[in-house]
């Protein structure tokens, strides 16, 4: 059974921070989309079906409280789950309240724990290396190989 496709709407600011290779983002079930402003952000969020937002508080265009009362008010938008990353000001924390967010980081945010945050309100299963012990035995001649 294949699993369906989550749908994450990044700012592009953030999206830069992620290697290209490896991180959460990079699977075949996560699907992303980048924007650089709030404008554009609600532009791709009306045209596909996002299942996770993650973005910058401040960004270019419409203000983000405005963007996500919008959102927010709309039945068929408002189930999207938001992460917001803003400065660690008591202004900002305020203004992050108002946007109704699921999950606030501040800057400099950690990475590693924005990809658990995402993961968790994705419901999709982190992946984890599992080393195991293997003993292999090769029956045959010895061949001696001259260089």
């Amino acid at each position: 059974m294949i699993p369906p496709v989550k749908k994450i709407l990044l700012s592009k600011k953030l999206k830069d921070l992620f290697p290209e290779k490896g991180s959460f983002f990079d699977r075949t079930d996560i699907k992303v989309f980048t924007a650089a402003t709030n404008d554009e952000l609600l532009k791709i969020y009306n045209k596909e079906e996002i299942d996770l937002i993650v973005t910058q508080l401040d960004m270019l265009g419409i203000k983000s409280e405005e963007l996500f009362s919008v959102i927010r008010q709309s039945k068929e938008l408002q189930k999207v789950s938001v992460i917001i990353v803003c400065n660690d000001t008591l202004a900002h924390r305020e203004r992050c309240k108002q946007c109704r967010a699921n999950a606030v980081f501040t800057a400099p945010v950690d990475i590693d724990l924005l990809s658990i945050k995402a993961q968790q309100f994705l419901n999709v299963a982190p992946r984890t290396l599992y080393r195991a012990a293997l003993a292999v035995a090769v029956a045959g001649t010895v061949v001696s190989v001259v260089l």
